[in-house]
Order: C-alpha cells, then sequence, then structure tokens
C-alpha cells in the first residue's frame, strides 16, 4: 500500500460489467470478511501506475489476465474517509480512481482464495447490496458513463 505523509491511500475500483438477462450488469466481489465489494485496492509500492496497480487487483483476486478483458480508464476520482473503527486504515484518505472493465468471457470469473464469493448484479442490486457510500456512488457513475458509451 502506498501512504503518502497526508495519510491518502490512493486505491483503484474496477467495474466490471455485461450487459445480461436483466439489462445492465456489474461484477460484486464479497471479501473474506462477508462485506460484498467491487474489485480493486490499495496502490502496492511495485505498481508504477494506477493501472498497474488494477490489473495486480484483478489477477489476486479474480485471476483475471490482461489477455481476458478490455480495461478503459476514466477521469472519475472520488475521495473518502475510512470511517470503520476495525480497519487499519481508520481515519486516513482514500483516493479512488475508476476503471470500466470488459470481461472478453464473464461465465469464467471465479473468487480466488483473497475473496469469499462473487455475484452479477444489476444497478439496483449492486447500490443495495454494497455497504459503501462510494461504492454506490461509483456503481451509479459507472452505469452513466457505460450507457453514454
Amino acid at each position: 500500500m502506498v501512504e503518502n505523509r497526508d495519510n491518502i491511500i490512493e486505491q483503484t475500483t474496477a467495474i466490471i460489467w455485461r450487459q445480461g438477462a436483466t439489462g445492465l450488469e456489474f461484477l460484486l466481489v464479497q471479501e473474506l470478511d462477508g462485506i460484498w465489494s467491487l474489485p480493486g485496492g490499495a496502490r502496492d509500492p511495485e505498481d508504477e501506475t494506477l493501472l498497474d496497480a488494477i490489473k495486480r487487483e484483478l489477477r489476486e483476486e479474480l485471476d483475471l489476465e490482461t489477455s481476458e478483458y478490455e480495461i478503459t480508464p476514466t477521469e472519475v476520482v472520488i475521495r473518502f474517509l475510512y470511517d470503520r473503527p476495525s480497519s487499519s486504515r481508520y481515519g486516513k484518505t482514500g483516493v479512488l480512481s475508476l476503471f470500466l472493465v470488459k470481461p472478453i468471457n464473464d461465465q469464467d470469473i471465479a473468487p480466488t482464495a483473497d475473496l469469499k464469493s462473487v455475484i452479477w448484479c444489476n444497478v439496483q442490486a449492486a447500490k443495495n447490496t454494497l455497504v459503501f457510500a462510494h461504492h454506490k456512488e461509483i456503481v451509479d457513475r459507472a452505469a452513466k458513463l457505460i450507457s453514454v458509451n
């Protein structure tokens, strides 16, 4: 994890999306602690760029190689406060950058040992399932970006 002197943690988040039976669907991941989230995480020191960070996170969490998806960086950046007292990052600021990820074959996406489970959800179900407000905002912003393209 890269943290600067101002207690800011650079984060990446992927909206993995497809057109499913219920329209636009996003992939949610269930962390080992049971919380539903979006794929991604903090930039590590070995990550030269945020793009490197999200590619690493997709490999670690979902065993996805770059040949298995198309990735589009966005200009969406959201700042948030880590407000869960149980988190080692409590009180620090996260700066989250959004990447849109379109898998080539969405049937093969499965969690690695870093996660408990994955599910595909339409936009409303994703917002109802996600815990963190900044993730719900990401879902809204991503849905608008995808519908424009």
